[in-house]
């Protein structure tokens, strides 16, 4: 087993534990009783982000400010994770139309069995993540390493080298 994968199933585990036999589990509502993320884009120093608690609401990045929108569960299952948010109850990340293809948006949307709402998380070293679509095998990415506030992600191809806008710092949260 190489580094990376052990790194990466020692962070499932750390991320999981706090799920199990959490009280109000049988709803799949996790956001309240599991362990909390914001996830901070390595290139700008800001947290995903999402804009409202409706379905559809854009994602984007925006100044770390303890939001609970920019708070989010990873809900670990084989090889696969959902990413739930903690200010919308029940929402998780969602590849928007689940379409194969580079600009694709990133959405907040109710929590169901969809192949757009399963992620992977890759190790790229250090404290950093890249999140790759379950099915598309593209990342989050921040459009052209823009520090701006408030940018929509998206989903684009995953970079090789040099892709600091496609990683992500987990930092915990309770």
């Amino acid at each position: 087993m190489t580094t990376r994968t052990w790194a990466l199933r020692a962070a499932a585990l750390c991320a999981t534990v706090p799920l199990i036999g959490a009280p109000g589990m049988a709803n799949g509502d996790t956001s309240q009783q599991a362990t909390a993320y914001t996830l901070v884009a390595k290139h700008s120093g800001k947290c995903l982000t999402a804009a409202g608690t409706g379905d559809g609401a854009a994602v984007m990045q925006m100044t770390c400010a303890g939001h609970s929108t920019q708070k989010w569960i990873l809900d670990i299952g084989g090889t696969t994770t959902k990413i739930r948010s903690v200010g919308a109850t029940n929402h998780c990340l969602d590849l928007w139309g689940n379409i194969n293809g580079d600009t694709v948006g990133i959405v907040s949307w109710t929590c169901y069995n969809a192949p757009q709402q399963n992620w992977r998380l890759n190790w790229r070293g250090g404290r950093y993540y890249e999140i790759r679509a379950h099915d598309t095998d593209r990342c989050i990415d921040v459009p052209h390493t823009s520090r701006a506030e408030g940018v929509p992600v998206y989903q684009w191809g995953c970079h090789i080298a040099d892709n600091a806008n496609q990683q992500w710092e987990l930092r915990y949260e309770g």
